[in-house]
């Protein structure tokens, strides 16, 4: 944006090439003078820095609103009683949508200038970049990024600990499992033995007893 030595006189010197203009553009360099603060903006400023709009914009909505008149005129209708009224509320509320499903142009919540929006904007493409309210703003959203990443990093730690004493556990049940195994299997050879030695001692106490009763 240019800066301005312009007046509230009609003629007006251009910041951008010093020519003098009695219109709202200056017909050298397109540099353009607000009719609301009197700033002289550059040919590429869609808004003035007081939040007016300049010459395109207000072309732009002549064009439509010429062109809405020409819609709503009599003669698109078959007749004048088929003609909406603005009291009509669907006719005043209804806006025209855009063909083909075309989306908004991006405008940017911060400069209200359009091509970008506070996601993309840039120290370049921006005015407002650096004001401090939207640096206080990005401030914040890079904190609670850079908390949700620790969150992140703490969750991974945390699993991989959970992760490393399931292994852990894992591990001792298989030993211990191995102790129990063999601990019955000590237990089933000991049971067979003392199971062989009863029915060895129960055979000779029956043939001892047979020979008492057979008289020897």
């Amino acid at each position: 944006i240019a800066s301005s030595t312009a007046n509230s006189t009609k003629s007006w010197e251009c910041t951008v090439c010093t020519m003098k203009n009695d219109k709202e553009v200056c017909d050298a360099c397109a540099a353009w003078r607000c009719s609301t603060c009197t700033y002289v903006n550059k040919s590429s400023a869609h808004d003035c820095i007081c939040g007016a709009g300049g010459p395109a914009k207000k072309l732009a909505a002549a064009n439509i609103s010429s062109s809405y008149d020409a819609v709503g005129s009599s003669s698109y209708y078959p007749s004048s009683s088929m003609k909406p009224s603005p009291s009509d509320s669907a006719y005043a509320t209804k806006k025209p949508q855009p063909e083909g499903g075309a989306k908004k142009p991006k405008v940017c919540g911060a400069c209200g200038q359009g091509g970008h929006n506070r996601g993309n904007a840039t120290q370049y493409n921006c005015t407002a970049y650096y004001d401090p309210k939207e640096v206080e703003r990005r401030e914040k959203l890079e904190r609670k990024r850079l908390e949700k990443l620790d969150a992140e990093r703490q969750k991974i730690a945390r699993l991989e600990r959970e992760e490393g004493n399931a292994a852990q556990n894992y591990e001792e049940w298989l030993r211990q499992t191995e102790k129990i195994k063999a601990s019955h299997e000590q237990a089933d050879e000991y049971r067979k033995e003392e199971l062989k030695r009863a029915k060895q001692k129960k055979a000779r106490m029956e043939k001892q007893q047979q020979r008492r009763n057979n008289g020897h």
